[in-house]
Order: structure tokens, then C-alpha cells, then sequence
């Protein structure tokens, strides 16, 4: 065989053992988004529920941003309030329009990235846009951008799963830590022959992963300006960035023609109220004459000390996220009045 088509051969047996890699690497990433769904709340776009897809003619679309308390941390999908407000107002709606909720909400998300997971979504084409944060920012300023630790996302959507789930079952096949009836009994350490055979296989799919993730690492996002936030006067030096994390989301989503809608958690300690007040006064200086951009202070909605509202004290039960969901209809529906016509 000539050399030139050797190499030919060469290159392209190995560019299909990638590809073949690649196929198989994609198919147990998805497979684990199946099972694990209810589990770790999100689907393979990055976000809770269903994909949304395509806009249906005469739907308003709405998307939820913020942590945990957005996401339903502990709980199905089902008692989430984005899931309970899409059913308040599609019960309200009339036909033939029809409400969809987004919930783009992450564990440990503050303010900061809302203008990114908005650029992120933009092609949800949604109508109303839902900020609802403050507890992930009563600390240092707070960058995490969650879902943009992976390249993969930032550069195709995809949101993969099997390194979050396949490290934790690494864990287990490996140390095969099993307890017995009394829970002070010591950890018994079975491993075994076939679950180390398990966790190689599992380590060497995690470590394509990670392995494409870290080769993308040099690829640049238009949408990523990691920027600082610009200081905000109206917010004392404590609660600048947070302020100024909520303001981008704002101007980001106004930019687009959004509508939005700002809203203030249950109370909760840590100086949220002092936080929530300085953000009041920053809306109403800077959006006084902007009639699409809305506040809403569910402060005292939900008793937080209540277990049967709010089962750790921040994170809310079915009962808790039902009043923050009917908390949220009257005004939705007052801004969304124009767009059902």
C-alpha cells in the first residue's frame, strides 16, 4: 500500500475510533440523565423539567432564575414552585393561550450569574423572566457560574452529568463501604473483583470527559465577560455586587425586550432584610420609569421557622413553594395580560 494512503488509512481508523469513543462516552452521559433525573434535577440542556423546545403559538414563557430554593433542593420536580406556578396559570389562562415555566435555578447560583444563564437560554425565547436570589449572596461576593465549569456547555448547551454522578459511584464500587445494622459499626471494605472492574470503567469514561472538557479549556464564549460588577451607589460596599449581579440580569433581559420581575425570598437571617431593602432602593432609582421591570417582595409569604414550610429553614416544602407560587400569580398575570391579547 502507498504511503499517502496509509496515512489516509491511519487517520482515518483513529478519527473513527474517536468518533466511536466519543458515541459511546455520549450515549451513557445521556442514559445517566435518564435515570438520575429526579435525582440531580436537571435534563441534558442544563436546566429542571422537560426541554422545553420550540415556542408553541400563543405560549408565554416564562424562565425562573436563582439557587437551590429555584431548583427544588430535596425535592421532585412536582413541588417545586415554577412547576406549581405553571400549573396556577395555565388553570387562570384562556384558551388558546398557554403558560410554560422554565426553572433555570442551580445549587448555589446568586445574582451574579444571572446575566450569563440568561445569555445562555436566550434561545428559550422567552417573554417574562423571573430573578429570585439573595441568600447565595449574604457572604463574600459570590461568581459561581455553575453550569459554565463545563466547556462542553458553554459551547454546545450540553450539560453533562456522568462526572457528577460517576464520581460518587466510583467512591462506593471502589470502597464498597457497607455498614451494618448498628450505624456506629466500623465501615466494611468490600471491593471485589467485578466492582473494581466496574469503577475502571467507569474512571476511564469519566476521564474522556474530562479529558474533552480540558481541550476545549482554550476556546473562547463572546458571551463570557467575566468582568467585574461595576459598583452600584445605591447599595452600601456590603451589598454592592450583589446589587450590581441583579442589575446586569435586568439590563441583560431589557436589552432583549424582556419583561421582568424581581422578587424578594422569604426572609431569612444573615442580614437578608438589610440586603433586600438596599436592592429596593437600587430598583426604584434606577426602573422607576421602566414599565416592564417589576418588584415583588414575598418577604413574608412563608414562615420560615414553620418545618412544615420550610423543611431546613431555607429550603421550602410542597406547602411552602404552593404560597410562593400563588405569591407570584397575580403579578405575572398583570404583566402578562398584554402579551394574552
Amino acid at each position: 500500500m502507498p504511503r499517502r494512503k496509509k496515512l489516509i488509512f491511519a487517520a482515518g481508523a483513529v478519527l473513527l475510533s474517536i468518533v466511536a469513543t466519543l458515541g459511546v462516552v455520549l450515549a451513557l452521559d445521556v442514559h445517566l440523565h435518564h435515570k438520575f433525573a429526579a435525582l440531580a434535577g436537571l435534563n441534558i440542556w442544563g436546566y429542571r423539567g422537560e426541554p422545553a423546545g420550540h415556542k408553541r403559538p400563543h405560549e408565554i414563557r416564562i424562565v425562573v432564575l436563582g439557587g437551590s430554593t429555584v431548583l427544588g433542593f430535596g425535592l421532585n420536580e412536582p413541588d417545586t414552585f415554577p412547576y406549581l406556578l405553571a400549573q396556577l396559570l395555565n388553570r387562570s389562562a384562556t384558551p388558546p393561550v398557554t403558560y410554560s415555566v422554565v426553572n433555570l435555578g442551580y445549587n448555589q447560583a446568586g445574582a451574579y450569574s444571572f446575566r450569563f444563564n440568561l445569555a445562555d437560554y436566550k434561545y428559550l425565547d422567552y417573554d417574562i423572566v423571573c430573578l429570585y436570589e439573595g441568600y447565595n449572596d449574604l457572604g463574600k461576593p459570590n461568581r459561581y457560574l455553575s453550569r459554565h465549569e463545563w466547556l462542553v456547555f458553554r459551547l454546545f448547551g450540553y450539560m453533562p452529568i456522568l462526572p457528577i454522578i460517576v464520581t460518587e459511584k466510583i467512591t462506593q464500587l471502589r470502597t464498597g463501604d457497607v455498614r451494618g445494622a448498628d450505624p456506629k459499626s466500623p465501615i466494611v471494605f468490600r471491593p471485589g473483583v467485578v466492582n473494581r472492574t466496574k469503577a475502571d470503567a467507569l474512571e476511564a469514561a469519566k476521564a474522556i470527559t474530562d479529558s474533552i472538557d480540558r481541550q476545549l479549556r482554550n476556546v473562547k464564549n463572546s458571551e463570557l465577560d467575566r468582568s467585574g460588577v461595576p459598583p452600584v451607589p445605591e447599595c452600601s460596599e456590603r451589598w454592592s455586587f450583589y446589587c450590581g449581579g441583579v442589575a446586569a440580569g435586568v439590563d441583560y433581559a431589557r436589552r432583549l425586550g424582556k419583561v421582568v420581575i424581581v422578587v424578594t425570598q422569604p426572609y431569612g437571617g444573615g442580614g437578608h432584610p438589610e440586603q433586600q431593602a438596599e436592592l429596593r432602593q437600587m430598583l426604584a432609582h434606577r426602573y422607576a420609569s421602566d414599565p416592564a421591570v417589576h418588584y415583588l417582595d414575598l418577604g413574608h409569604a412563608v414562615d420560615m421557622t414553620d418545618p412544615t414550610l420550610a423543611w431546613d429553614s431555607m429550603h421550602l416544602t410542597r406547602m411552602g413553594n404552593q404560597r410562593i407560587a400563588e405569591g407570584l400569580l397575580p403579578t405575572i398575570k398583570t404583566v402578562a395580560a398584554p402579551l394574552e391579547r
